[in-house]
């Protein structure tokens, strides 16, 4: 099986088997030093898209009203939608919920969550709505060609190698075994901004700015 790296509670965005061979990588001389990037890209990408992108369940999830008919999830593909509820009081203290009808509302994958009424809104309360949904990529390398078990798009992947290229081949250039969390994280966003093509797909798939 191809070694699936963890980064925090999620999977990483790609295997160490699979960037050895992005990386024209050949023995396990340099594993050491490719597992921990790996998981580093891994988290510097879902920072700067602002999500996670291995399928999980969120439940009661809290929302501010946004004074429109439209709710954005902070999580997507939206791939099942269990409930939304408001809170009784403007009281935040106050832990008591009604659930929405669901005949009330639409969801849609993107995240959006929109009041069936034209004239409805999510009042603008903080806090007063909560979501309990399914969001996010199935990510199982071992069957990349099943659609059941493998939804991550391959361009979110080649994004991940890339900048695991970059980050290698500088710390190599450079004599470096490590870094601090500080100085990766300032190299990574230099490496995006000066490469047009990682900085469109991560673009891509960022979350919209509410």
């Amino acid at each position: 099986m191809p070694t699936l790296l963890s980064h925090s509670t999620k999977k990483a965005l790609t295997t160490l088997a699979r960037a050895k061979v992005f990386c024209g990588i050949v023995g396990d001389a340099q594993d050491s030093r490719l597992i921990p990037i790996i998981n580093q890209v891994t988290g510097f990408i879902e920072r700067y898209c602002k999500r996670s992108f291995l399928s999980q369940t969120y439940t009661s999830e809290e929302y501010d009203g946004t004074g429109t008919g439209c709710l954005i999830l902070k999580q997507f593909p939206v791939t099942t939608f269990t409930s939304l509820q408001y809170r009784d009081s403007d009281d935040n203290s106050l832990d008591t919920w009604t659930t929405v009808d669901s005949d009330d509302y639409f969801w849609y994958a993107d995240g959006r969550i929109k009041l069936a009424s034209a004239t409805g809104k999510f009042r603008e309360v903080p806090k007063k709505y909560r979501a309990t949904y399914v969001a996010g990529y199935l990510i199982d390398f071992d069957n990349e060609n099943t659609p059941a078990s493998h939804t991550l798009p391959e361009e979110i992947e080649y994004a991940c190698h890339k900048l695991v290229s970059a980050l290698l081949n500088t710390r190599r250039a450079e004599g470096l075994e490590e870094e601090s969390q500080g100085d990766q994280s300032v190299r990574l966003k230099k490496e995006v901004f000066n490469d047009a093509e990682t900085r469109a797909i991560l673009d891509k798939y960022a979350a919209p700015s509410i």
